[in-house]
């Protein structure tokens, strides 16, 4: 995976998330960076290439706004590569999930939750996010609407994740 690709593959979400990508993967070691990748709790490989990062990004925010944005982007690259889709635009504040998810930019089908932390748990931080999606309104009727739950833990042993979870059936 490369975080250059992020733009084009997710044209509707702002470019300058790859900036905190390269700041958050850089933190823990150069390019490319080794991960274990989970797809639906089956362990694979991977490698995540990406650019040398602005010395400003981390002198300029908080390490946990250029961890929280990293793992936007390491969700958008799982999201294309195993599942066909792309983060098309932000929910709302409190709907307890962070981004709609479609085929196309106009597509908005799919609800994410991304959670990404420096050396924390990466299972607890998936059980966490797990949990909000589970407790958003867009999982309940009249939506019912299917999910994605993505984290990463950025620190060895680095770990990155994309669970799909289907609605409830009633």
């Amino acid at each position: 995976m490369d975080v250059e690709a992020f733009a084009a593959l997710h044209p509707g979400m702002h470019p300058s998330l790859a900036l905190f990508a390269r700041a958050a993967l850089y933190h823990h070691g150069g390019s490319p960076r080794s991960f274990r990748a989970l797809k639906n709790g089956a362990s694979h490989p991977a490698t995540i290439s990406f650019a040398p990062p602005d010395a400003r990004t981390a002198s300029t925010y908080e390490r946990e706004k250029i961890v929280e944005f990293g793992a936007i982007v390491l969700a958008g690259l799982l999201l294309s590569a195993w599942a066909g889709k792309q983060i098309t635009r932000v929910c709302k504040r409190g709907s307890r999930v962070d981004y709609f998810v479609g085929e196309t930019l106009d597509d908005h089908r799919w609800v994410l939750e991304v959670g990404g932390t420096d050396d924390s748990s990466h299972q607890a931080k998936r059980t966490e996010k797990r949990q909000q999606l589970e407790d958003s309104f867009y999982r309940r009727a009249p939506f019912k609407m299917n999910g994605f739950v993505a984290v990463t833990r950025f620190a060895e042993p680095s770990v990155t994740s994309l669970d799909a979870v289907p609605a409830e059936a009633s």
